[in-house]
């Protein structure tokens, strides 16, 4: 059975595509492909066990023990060809990443924790990133919608950080996984067609309808009124509510840092397209080719 990882760096391009994967379960069960989403890396035995696993307490949640969970969920996958495997939390946290204005700075730890867990070595990777001023934006909302921060997005701290840079990140990946072949591509809004064809083909996901944006980020207004009610499910039923009317959040970065972090964007493509990493591989650009 070929395993393939999916690590994706945007919360809403990401949801999206799961949506969409489970929407089509049987689709893609037909065709001898399972699908891991959040929902069974973060199950009963794995919800923790990366995390655990890095922070050296693997007695508590146990090697062994999470094998076994998985385990249950590759024989529900018996006779298929491939698994999927989507889950950003597996590379790291939002919180850590903001804290420190890095990208995925444990991500070499935690991978190689999810690397002892999987049955085999994925037979291929796919990494989807951002550009830095939206990805920045999307984790500030998300954390400011949990309660973790609570003050406005230190946008001076994060335009200035020498963290805004995803080569360190995939050279941990590369380093964990260094037999198999990583693809990089852009997210944009045309990212989840672009993903599911380039993992599964295109004939099988040409018409499977992307999820909706179930992650959209709230401003400031609705974050202040979600954060007045307890957790629960009435908590989640206002958040749902104001996705429902979500608009985009405007950029906190002022021209100049916004400048600077899409020069920093743009410079890791330049060196990924000129073969920074040996063995990751970047997505062609299609608006210059004539693509849609």
């Amino acid at each position: 059975m070929d395993y393939i990882l999916h690590i994706g760096a945007h919360r809403t391009g990401t949801t999206a595509m799961q949506q969409s994967f489970v929407r089509h379960q049987a689709r893609l069960r037909q065709a001898g492909i399972a699908f891991w989403g959040p929902d069974v890396m973060r199950s009963a035995g794995l919800k923790d066990f990366v995390s655990n696993h890095v922070a050296g307490q693997a007695p508590y949640i146990g090697l062994a023990n999470a094998r076994a969970a998985l385990a249950l969920h590759v024989r529900t996958a018996h006779g298929c060809e491939k698994v999927v495997i989507s889950d950003e939390n597996l590379a790291g946290a939002m919180r850590v990443n903001y804290a420190e204005a890095e990208l995925y700075p444990d991500a070499l730890v935690r991978l190689s924790a999810v690397a002892e867990l999987l049955p085999a070595r994925p037979s291929a990777i796919y990494i989807t990133t951002r550009d830095f001023a939206g990805y920045w934006r999307s984790v500030h909302a998300h954390l400011a919608l949990h309660g973790v921060v609570r003050s406005s997005i230190d946008s001076t701290r994060l335009a200035a950080s020498e963290g805004n840079s995803w080569l360190p990140f995939l050279r941990a990946v590369r380093s964990v996984f260094a037999e198999t072949p990583i693809n990089v591509m852009r997210y944009d809004s045309g990212i989840v067609g672009r993903l599911g064809a380039a993992m599964l083909g295109h004939d099988l996901t040409a018409d499977m309808k992307a999820g909706t944006a179930g992650n959209a980020s709230l401003g400031p207004e609705a974050l202040a009124d979600v954060a007045a009610i307890p957790p629960g499910p009435a908590r989640m039923a206002r958040i749902a509510e104001h996705r429902k009317s979500a608009i985009p959040l405007d950029n906190p970065f002022s021209a100049a840092e916004t400048a600077r972090l899409d020069a920093a964007y743009e410079a890791d493509w330049a060196a990924l397209r000129n073969g920074e990493i040996a063995g990751v591989t970047a997505e062609r650009e299609f608006a210059a080719e004539g693509a849609e």
